[in-house]
């Protein structure tokens, strides 16, 4: 098989790559110096493949050299050759993924697919974090030099002793078999792997499972057994009493096998995916929850090269966010007859009647008048953009007086009190007519629809929007005369769709009118708050001053 200077199984293994068919099979997901064994190894087998659906990708010298040449060791510098594979990959994955997903969702099993950036999103780096970036320096790179071993053990911070002892990254072997892509059983002080599952530190077997996918993010491969990301989301549920088993389906490759593995879980209804991705998942997924609030300004490391490669710090910061919205989806519990409901809401609903009354008491409502029409239009506005503007200046062309309700749960990028602020001073230049109203706990919060304040999911995500149109129809209304109600079109996001389309089915019977405005575009594009805070992220602020009035620019700049 070529030369025994190399030992091929050993290599491989600490490449992370699998043995199928007979043959060595590769993801091309080689990092830094394990570029040039690779590279090495090729010129002395010819057994050397990538496998991706009915397609085999054979690297002879040229290829590889063209690949991974020996000049070519860095990430960043990754060949064309090797990008164009890759995304390939990646999408057709996705792809996959993604009618997986709606099919589940049509069983009633909901998901949620989480994105991290990439690294030119990030909204701050370390210099460390920059250096391993740039020579390509990962968790599985063997540390031959002084330099090396310094960023390294930066990256690792406490855990650096375990790597060096060979206790982490290098524990995880993955192989292929009937299409699905596991990784080996290994049972060590610190990495324990069963029946080709990374252990969940404190799981235990429930009917409500949580099924967490990924690539080496998910499967943890430099931490210990208690800080991936499933284990912290177990710990959090467990301290909390909710009864949810969670269990870690994250390989360590660019070869995920999402399909095969999803196809052969036996689903409950109380069950659910959760899906965490590089950057580029939302071009094939819409709506998938970013994870850019997981780099903020820091004076340690929380990754290795790249943003989603994360030691033990950068796991709890992610499970943190992502645990706010896995767990009111965890909490809901389906009915027999296919309905959902709240866990709680009755009782939250037997104190609203007299709760609203007094909220509503606190409040300067315009006086009633026979004839006059009241609207109404709930907004989060974060931020408020041309967008939100144009709703408004329809709505009060409609009614005689407007009541805006701004979402007070602070779970958005920018604060109440600067969404309050963008609202009001944007109504005071369009009519005198309107009042700017704190939503409180009645209207569009964390207890009546929770799924709202992680609409950024993807879109398959299937919800209960009864609960807060109801309390606003029978409670919230009447105390203000509203007869109708006006939204924004929504095609794109399947949340805000869902609940437009509930509002066409409920308002109606209590008497409210919904009315659909379109979308206000600018050339071809309808406005978003969504492209404000991605250009924001980016200091664009040329393309945030056509998205947003000037009242909005002021707010942004000092936030």
């Amino acid at each position: 098989m070529g030369s025994d200077s190399i030992n091929y199984d050993e290599a491989l293994r600490h490449c992370g790559r699998w043995k199928f068919e007979n043959e060595y099979c590769i993801d091309c997901s080689v990092l830094s110096s394990e570029n040039y064994v690779l590279y090495q190894l090729s010129k002395c087998s010819n057994n050397i493949l990538i496998h991706h659906k009915n397609r085999k990708w054979r690297f002879f010298d040229a290829d590889m050299e063209k690949c991974f040449g020996e000049n070519n060791n860095s990430l960043i510098n990754r060949s064309d050759f090797e990008k164009q594979f890759l995304m390939e990959v990646l999408r057709n994955e996705w792809c996959d993924l993604k009618s997986v997903l709606e099919e589940l969702a049509t069983q009633g099993i909901s998901s949620i697919v989480f994105e991290f950036p990439e690294l030119d999103e990030l909204q701050y780096i370390t210099k460390s974090e920059e250096y391993r970036a740039k020579h390509g320096i990962s968790g599985y790179t063997l540390a031959d030099t002084e330099e090396h071993k310094e960023y390294l053990s930066l990256g690792y911070r406490d855990d650096y002793d375990l790597y060096c002892q060979g206790k982490l990254a290098t524990s995880l072997v993955q192989y292929a078999r009937n299409g699905v892509v596991k990784l080996k059983d290994y049972h060590g002080e610190y990495v324990n792997v069963t029946d080709g599952k990374r252990v969940t530190v404190g799981a235990k077997n429930c009917s409500k499972r949580l099924y967490i996918l990924g690539p080496c993010i998910v499967g943890g491969a430099y931490v210990t057994d208690q800080y991936t990301i499933p284990s912290i989301l177990q710990d959090k549920f467990n301290k909390e009493k909710i009864d949810v088993e969670v269990i870690n389906l994250g390989t360590c490759g660019y070869y995920r096998s999402y399909v095969p593995k999803l196809q052969k879980i036996k689903f409950n209804k109380e069950d659910t995916v959760i899906v965490f991705e590089c950057g580029g998942i939302g071009e094939c997924i819409p709506n998938t929850i970013r994870l850019d609030d997981a780099y903020k300004y820091r004076e340690d490391d929380i990754f290795f090269e790249t943003p989603y490669h994360m030691n033990k710090y950068g796991n709890i910061i992610v499970a943190d966010i992502s645990y706010e919205s896995i767990k009111p989806i965890v909490m809901r519990e389906c009915l027999t007859d296919g309905t959902v409901e709240i866990v709680g809401f009755d009782d939250y609903r037997k104190e609203s009647d007299n709760e609203v009354q007094i909220w509503a008491s606190k409040i300067n409502k315009y006086p009633y008048y026979e004839g006059a029409v009241y609207g109404s239009i709930v907004m989060n506005c974060n931020p408020l953009t041309f967008g939100h503007k144009w709703l408004i200046e329809q709505a009060i062309d409609m009614v005689d007086y407007l009541y805006i309700f701004v979402v007070e749960e602070n779970k958005s990028e920018f604060s109440f009190e600067e969404r309050y602020e963008m609202v009001t001073r944007c109504a005071e230049g369009i009519s005198d007519h309107i009042r700017v109203i704190p939503s409180g706990r009645w209207v569009l919060s964390d207890v009546t629809m929770p799924e709202y304040f992680t609409k950024e999911r993807k879109q398959n995500v299937v919800v209960s929007v009864s609960d807060d149109l109801e309390l606003f129809a029978e409670d919230v209304a009447p105390i203000f005369h509203i007869t109708k109600r006006f939204v924004g079109e929504e095609k794109a996001d399947l949340i805000t769709k869902q609940y437009n389309e509930g509002m066409k089915r409920i308002l109606p019977q209590y008497g409210i009118e919904l009315v659909e405005i379109p979308r206000k575009k600018v050339g071809n594009d309808v406005i978003s708050a969504t492209t404000v805070r991605r250009a924001m992220k980016k200091n664009d602020w040329e393309s945030i001053s056509v998205l947003v009035p000037d009242t909005t620019m002021d707010i942004i700049r000092k936030h």
